[in-house]
C-alpha cells in the first residue's frame, strides 16, 4: 500500500507544483492490483521524478540551508549523498487498535501482524464459519478492494440466508375492513406510526397520488416513503 499512495502523493505534488523535483527511495515497488503498474508508470514518466532502488539513511543537516542530507548507495555509482528540502517517510498500515478485542468477540483467528487470519483462496472467510471479513482488517488494502471485498462478504451472507428468502415476511389480511384504521375526521386523519401528525390532502411530498386512492378517508397519512405507497398504505392501516 505504501508504494501506491507514495506514487499518488508524488503525482499530487507535481500537479500543485510542476517545478518540484521528487525522488522516491525504495527497496521494491509492489504494484499488484488492477492498473497499479500503469499508475506506477504514470508517476515514473513525470518530469523531474526518480525512483531509486536503495536503502536510504539521514546523514545530517546542512547548517546553512537547513536541508536534509540523505545518504544512499546504487549499484553503478556506489555510496552517494544528496540534499533535499523535505523528506517524507512513507509508512505501512497497521491493524486497528482493537484487533484483539475484535478477534476475541467474534472468536476468530488473527495472524502474526494483527490482521485477520484468512484463506488466500477465499479471503472473506474467517476461521469461524458464518463470520466474514472485508476491507483493511483482511490486511493493507485500498478503497476499491475494500468495496468489492465487502460485496463478496455480503454475497456469502446472502448464500447462507438464501433458504429463508421470501419466508420471513408476514402479510396483513385487511379484507372486509373499510375506512381509515386510525382516528379520523372528514378532512384529516391521525397516523399513529408518524407520531400523531396531521396531514391534509396533498401534503405528501412525493405527490404520487397513490395514497389518496388507498386511503378512504381521502387524506394522505404522511410523508414516509413506505406510507406513500399502496403497500405501505395497507401496512399502516389506511387501506380498505
Amino acid at each position: 500500500m505504501c508504494c501506491t499512495y507514495t506514487q499518488k502523493q508524488m503525482i499530487l505534488t507535481k500537479d500543485h507544483d510542476p517545478d518540484a523535483k521528487c525522488t522516491v527511495f525504495h527497496n521494491d515497488i509492489r504494484s499488484f492490483g488492477k492498473d497499479f503498474e500503469r499508475y506506477f508508470q504514470r508517476a515514473d514518466d513525470l518530469p523531474d521524478t526518480r525512483f531509486i532502488r536503495s536503502y536510504a539513511s539521514v546523514a545530517g543537516e546542512n547548517p546553512e540551508t537547513k536541508n536534509i542530507k540523505i545518504r544512499y548507495a546504487t549499484a553503478d555509482e556506489g555510496v552517494k549523498e544528496e540534499e533535499f528540502d523535505m523528506v517524507v517517510l512513507s509508512v505501512g498500515l497497521n491493524p486497528p487498535k482493537a484487533y484483539k478485542e475484535i478477534a476475541d468477540k467474534f472468536q476468530i483467528d488473527i495472524n502474526d501482524h494483527g490482521f485477520c487470519d484468512i484463506d488466500s483462496s477465499n479471503p472473506v472467510q474467517t476461521s469461524r464459519p458464518g463470520i466474514f471479513v472485508s476491507g483493511a482488517f483482511q490486511g493493507p488494502t485500498d478503497i476499491p478492494e475494500s468495496v468489492f471485498s465487502a460485496s463478496g462478504a455480503g454475497s456469502r451472507v446472502g448464500e447462507m440466508l438464501n433458504f429463508r428468502r421470501g419466508k420471513l415476511g408476514q402479510g396483513k389480511n385487511l379484507s372486509g375492513r373499510t375506512g381509515c384504521l386510525h382516528r379520523r375526521t372528514p378532512d384529516r386523519c391521525v397516523c399513529v406510526p408518524l407520531r400523531g401528525q396531521y396531514f391534509q390532502r396533498g401534503q405528501c411530498t412525493f405527490h404520487c397520488g397513490i395514497c389518496q386512492d388507498f386511503a378512504p378517508c381521502g387524506v394522505c397519512p404522511g410523508t414516509d416513503f413506505f406510507v406513500c405507497h399502496q403497500f405501505g398504505q395497507r401496512d399502516h392501516g389506511s387501506g380498505g
